[in-house]
């Protein structure tokens, strides 16, 4: 149902420091038929810190963050790179309906695949909350970038979120109604 690499469970408390959750190819990486090809937290993370979750993928029809799905609350991602993860529905990095701050991260060439939500690199649900500080989401080409055929190539945002410096460039909403390339 949930959590490729990890899945940390509602009640559970998990802290994940300078940890690579995937593989340096799509072949090592981490899949999942549903939410969170790398990580699905219904819990509570303290933190991720340093490492990188890349090469992750969460499939089936409804599957949601390539990456990270969130449905709980993380108290602090920072220095984290989410790199080349996909996912069908919503967030190919990201997706969160829950609580979530990001501080000096990478978010780039993740992958929304259908035309159903959207978010390539980051999705913010309605009712969810993120704050991002100075993180990069997309690269410096437009290979790097975060890609959706729903809107929002590099973030999708139905929630709260607030943004405080970095750079949002090189993302692509492909889909002949997509709304916000980023």
């Amino acid at each position: 149902f949930g959590g490729g690499g990890i899945n940390n469970e509602a009640g559970a408390t998990i802290t994940i420091t300078t940890s690579n959750i995937g593989g340096t190819t799509a072949a090592e990486g981490n899949t999942v038929g549903g939410f969170g090809g790398g990580i699905r937290n219904a819990g509570t993370i303290t933190a991720i810190t340093g490492g990188t979750i890349q090469n992750n993928t969460a499939t089936g029809a409804s599957s949601q963050g390539g990456g990270i799905r969130n449905i709980g609350i993380i108290a602090n991602i920072n220095a984290i790179a989410i790199l080349n993860n996909s996912a069908v529905v919503s967030g190919g990095g990201i997706s969160n309906t829950g609580t979530m701050p990001l501080t000096n991260c990478n978010i780039r060439s993740n992958t929304v695949t259908a035309n159903i939500v959207g978010g390539g690199g980051i999705n913010n649900a309605t009712g969810a909350t993120v704050t991002i500080t100075t993180c990069n989401i997309g690269g410096t080409t437009a290979a790097e970038g975060n890609t959706t055929p729903g809107n929002g190539g590099g973030i999708r945002n139905a929630g709260t979120m607030t943004i405080t410096g970095g750079t949002i460039q090189n993302n692509t909403g492909t889909g002949a109604n997509s709304a916000g390339g980023g």
